[in-house]
């Protein structure tokens, strides 16, 4: 119910959801064919080691749909890094 409602979330939040259905990072990485490494700086909010931000926000739709979470998601987690970003 709080994924519905959520505004803006980082990678920390992203990992969390990722944790409570059960999935782990290398079922992550295998489903998404994302690197793990950019799966890590994803939710450890590594954004240095980021690529651009429209692959970011790729990354985070294919999450949400894996995870079976709303794409809402990537909009939260874009509004977040164009934040930290500015």
């Amino acid at each position: 119910a709080e994924i519905n409602t959520v505004e803006e979330c980082d990678g920390a939040y992203i990992q969390k959801v990722r944790q409570y259905k059960k999935v782990s990072l290398d079922q992550l990485c295998d489903a998404t064919r994302i690197s793990k490494s950019n799966l890590t700086a994803l939710e450890s909010n590594t954004y240095g080691s980021l690529p651009a931000a429209v692959f970011v926000r790729g990354f985070v739709l294919q999450m949400a749909r894996i995870l079976g979470v709303p794409d809402r998601i990537a909009d939260a987690y874009m509004k977040h890094l164009r934040k930290i970003q500015s």
